[in-house]
Order: structure tokens, then sequence, then C-alpha cells
């Protein structure tokens, strides 16, 4: 069965069931659902569950706000009985932005690649298996998703003059707060004390390409700063895909095509990532092409 795919900017409806020991459905009081992001950041937290007709089925609305983070998002309910809480199964499910195609490298641009005949759409299947696997596998690997998404860092100032934000390139920043920093500090509640401590001015400019804030003083200079809190929201990938980027997804693509048919594979996934490594995947003209992509400042 295919991955379901929610576009954004619609809503959907989720069902979840809850089983017994017996493995029968079953009635649970105070059910609620978690959806989360594929940063693993929660979307919707704790939402109360509808009943449907079928017991122990519960439904719920799901709203995907426009401009939401495309990719596979999953969700979960909970449940109390008298003895004990149950879990449901997990409702796994791929975000899509409806004005662009589900993956940034498309189905007609492999088979092209591949030299398919048009009339022959027997491997589409495989074809779109791997061409999804590689995606995953060269973000992974570059450590960077490819599209724009929206970010919010909070970063401690201490004796310098540039602050290094985790995704980069920029397109743009949405807001900036300094604030400063609080002795001892308490690490749980830093968004708290960027928006509650005294605020404090400072000046910067960006290198947008590797997102970096040189901090500077009111004259444009190199200068660092100390005890400040930096609350950065900012908005950051590639609105389009590197050329060597979408060539080197084709590769893989191909390779793991090629992969199922010489040995005898009836599917392939990134659940195994020895499945790359293994088979050296990213080694020479590969490699190559994402080497300027790698994201070395991710931890």
């Amino acid at each position: 069965m295919s991955i379901r795919q929610f576009s954004a900017g619609l809503t959907h409806h989720l069902t979840f069931n809850f089983w017994n020991t017996a493995g029968a459905r079953t009635v649970v009081d105070n059910p609620l659902v978690d959806v989360l992001t594929p940063q693993k950041t929660k979307y919707i937290n704790a939402a109360a569950l509808t009943t449907t007709s079928v017991v122990g089925q519960y439904s719920y609305s799901l709203f995907l706000a426009a401009g939401v983070t495309v990719g596979h998002w999953f969700a979960r309910a909970t449940g109390i009985t008298t003895n004990d809480t149950l879990y449901s199964e997990s409702q796994v499910f791929e975000v899509i932005d409806y004005q662009y195609e589900p993956l940034w490298v498309g189905l007609e641009e492999l088979r092209q690649f591949m030299g398919h005949e048009d009339d022959d759409r027997t491997d589409d299947h495989n074809l779109r298996q791997c061409l999804q696997t590689s995606i995953e596998l060269v973000e992974g690997y570059t450590r960077r998703h490819y599209g724009v998404y929206s970010y919010h860092e909070i970063i401690e100032v201490q004796h310098t003059d540039r602050v290094k934000l985790k995704k980069f390139p920029i397109n743009s920043l949405v807001g900036i707060t300094a604030t400063s920093s609080i002795t001892p500090r308490d690490t749980t509640n830093l968004l708290t004390e960027s928006v509650s401590g005294a605020l404090v001015g400072f000046y910067y400019r960006l290198d947008a390409e590797n997102g970096i804030l040189y901090l500077t003083d009111s004259a444009g200079y190199d200068y660092p700063y100390d005890d400040m809190l930096l609350s950065v929201s900012y908005l950051a990938g590639f609105s389009t895909i590197p050329e060597p980027v979408r060539m080197a997804v084709l590769k893989l693509s191909a390779a793991l095509f090629n992969m199922i048919c010489t040995e005898g594979l009836s599917y392939v996934k990134i659940g195994s990532m020895s499945f790359a490594v293994d088979r050296k995947l990213f080694d020479g003209v590969v490699g190559d092409m994402l080497a300027p992509y790698v994201n070395n400042a991710q931890v």
C-alpha cells in the first residue's frame, strides 16, 4: 500500500483503532492524538478525538495550513481503560505542497534519464520507490532538506563576533530578538528568557549563503558581544534544487533500481542505512556531486 499523500491547505481525516489483549477493538476514555512533523516537533498536541460508528475507532479532522513543512509526518493516539493506557497504531502520511509534485525530482524525469519507453509502465512502482528512497538518502547524506522551510533558534552569544545558523542558505530573516543572558541560566527555558529578558541593542550583517551572522558595531566593523541571547526566526533552503543534487538523485535511483533487478529484491526502502553504505552508493561521481552541499554544521 502506498503512503497517503495529504495536501497543505486542506482538511484530512485520520482514524485510529484501539485493540485489547484479545485482538478486538475496545472503547477507551479520553482519546487524544499527537501529530508530529518530519522534524519530530508536535504540530498537534493532545487533541481530542471523536467517536465513529465503529466500536473502538476514533477520528480526527486534521487541517494542514498552507506552508507547513512537507515530508513524512505521523500521528498516534492514546486512550485510557480501567487498567491501562492504550496506544493506537501510528498513522503515517506524506504532506505535499499542492502547487508542486510530491517529490522534488519527478518520476517522468527518472524514466527519461533511464531511457524507458513511454508506453511501458510496468516498472513505475519500483522506479518511484527508488526515487523516493534516493531523495531521502541524499537528504540524509548532505544533512539538508531541499525546498524552503521555516526554522527557529535560540543562541547564546559569549564573546564572539559571529553566529552560525544551523540551516542555510538563508532565504530571509523573519525576526531577531536580542536579550540579555540570565546567569545562572535554566537551559530548559531559553525561549522564555529570550522573550522576558532585558532587550539589548546589536548590529549585524548577514552572509546568507553560509548562514553566518557577523556581529558588528554601529559603524559596521566586527565587534564581539557578551552575555546575549539571540532568538532568530528565518527561512532557509533551496527554492530551486541545485542541478548536481538532482543529477545525484537520478544516478542513485538508477543504481537502486538495478539492484532490485539484478539481486532479486522485491522492494527497496530507507529503513537500513547499511543497505546504502555496504554498496558504497556515495563513492565516486555521486559523492563528488554532493560534496559542496554537505552541511557540516549539523550535529
